[in-house]
């Protein structure tokens, strides 16, 4: 059975996310994710926008831990979504994690 099968995908070197940006991540099933770096600390989430398919990463707002869509001007609070990905720092690498 795959279903405990724990995936350890490296999405980038730390350096790629600066600080009070959001920067896309690609990942192998060919998904994109949306890494954003809110005061050192490293966040990801699912890269279009729920509503419109707009591509956070690419067209992004981001005013403190707020995101704002740039099509529809819909904020959303990423820190306090359920919809976020587990991502670690190990050194100066991100790594994605999945179960």
């Amino acid at each position: 059975m795959t279903d405990t099968m724990t995936d350890n995908v490296l999405i980038g070197v730390v350096a790629d996310f600066p600080d009070g940006e959001i920067r896309p991540a690609s990942m192998p099933d060919g998904n994109t994710l949306a890494v954003y770096n809110v005061d050192g600390t490293l966040y990801a989430t699912a890269d279009p926008c729920t509503h419109g398919e707009a591509s956070l990463s690419e067209e992004d707002i981001l005013t403190g831990k707020i995101v704002e869509c740039p099509w529809h001007f819909g904020t959303f609070d990423d820190l306090r979504q359920t919809h976020r990905y587990a991502v670690h720092r190990r050194a100066q690498y991100l790594r994605h994690q999945s179960y």
